[in-house]
């Protein structure tokens, strides 16, 4: 396989930028509410409506993910950068990345909504799916709602390569 073509051809692929939140419920850290940068995104389906997002098998978020059952998918309005890159970091170096983001809880799952988000989804984990260095987890959609007009957040305007 040519490496530098598929590079390319993957990279011109639009990625939005979100933010998934996961309710906090255990012990010590866990009890915490916490958020991860996700661009691999996508609908999978109408009726029920389903999303689809791909997440590190490492990740922290995943076991979080996992018990909770249910995570808020914030959409990030285009410009907000700054939010993108600090829950895009590991959770190893940045173990309370929401601290100082306003956000509020979804009214189902009661995940973190971010604040400054164009609007939410709120999802009920449905399936999961092992992709090679990731899990895909499918979601049904069982609440949403905006907040304000705006594009959203993508990763060429971010400069990142990859958020997931």
């Amino acid at each position: 396989m040519n490496g530098e073509a598929k590079k390319q051809v993957l990279r011109s692929v639009a990625y939005g930028v979100y933010v998934l939140g996961v309710r906090g419920g255990g012990i010590g850290a866990s009890a915490e509410s916490h958020a991860t940068a996700v661009s691999w995104l996508t609908q999978i389906s109408f009726e029920p409506p389903m999303i689809g997002v791909a997440l590190e098998r490492e990740s922290t978020t995943l076991p979080l993910l996992r018990a909770a059952g249910a995570f808020a998918l914030s959409v990030l309005p285009a410009g907000a950068r700054s939010i993108a890159s600090r829950l895009g970091r590991s959770s190893a170096t940045t173990p309370r990345k929401l601290l100082g983001i306003a956000h509020h809880p979804a009214p189902e799952s009661g995940a973190p909504v971010l604040d400054d988000a164009t609007g939410w989804l709120d999802c009920r984990v449905r399936a999961e799916l092992a992709a090679g260095d990731h899990v895909v987890v499918a979601a049904e959609v069982i609440e949403a709602g905006t907040q304000r007009e705006g594009e959203t957040l993508t990763l060429r305007e971010t400069g990142f390569r990859y958020s997931g």
